[in-house]
């Protein structure tokens, strides 16, 4: 008792050591857990982000639809994640390695359709290609499937025919009123005058 009297400032030190003990680690405490919080915050932030990242994908995929994705995708990941690709696919028609943009419709196209619209857009540039146009017995309409020949000078060359007879050879149709040789030069391999077209 003697002792703790004479030495009380040794028991006031240890209280002020236990207590600075237990402050400090109530506090390293609190710090770790207000740490862990923002941590979580920053996680349901970036979640949140991510979520709102989406592209819709149509044509010749397998299951099309809306999509969403958490990082930057290439269109060939946006394929993948739609199923891949149909028989019908046109993959030479688009850039696999491109990136794709939130908020993206993106169609793949079919090789079937672009063909399709090939061979519309060649039948509209030169009609009757795969058969010429045979001068001599064409009609009206068939003269006016030729580039540069309306009903008008499609009369005239059936005109021209009635008057002076049959074409003798594909040159010759340059005779008749309003077709010069620019005229001509669109249209020479597309017509002839024998039917061997």
């Amino acid at each position: 008792m003697n002792w703790l009297r004479n030495n009380s400032w040794v028991y006031i030190v240890s209280l002020i050591f236990i207590f600075c003990i237990g402050f400090y680690c109530g506090k390293m405490e609190q710090i770790a857990a207000h740490r862990e919080m923002m941590q979580q915050n920053d996680k349901w932030e970036e979640t949140e982000i991510c979520i709102q990242q989406r592209f819709f994908i149509t044509g010749e995929v397998q299951q099309p639809g809306l999509y969403e994705f958490q990082k930057e995708i290439c269109l060939m990941d946006a394929i993948q994640m739609a199923g891949g690709l149909t028989d019908k696919a046109d993959l030479q028609s688009v850039n696999p390695a491109r990136v794709v943009r939130n908020g993206e419709k993106i169609e793949i196209p079919s090789y079937v359709e672009m063909n399709q619209d090939i061979v519309n857009e060649n039948n509209v540039l030169q009609p009757q290609t795969s058969s010429k146009i045979n001068i001599n017995t064409a009609t009206l309409s068939d003269l006016m499937q030729l580039p540069n020949i309306g009903a008008s000078r499609a009369q005239d060359i059936l005109d021209y025919r009635q008057t002076v007879g049959s074409f003798v050879s594909i040159e010759e149709i340059m005779q008749v009123s309003g077709i010069g040789p620019k005229t001509f030069a669109s249209f020479q391999d597309l017509i002839c005058i024998d039917g061997s077209g």
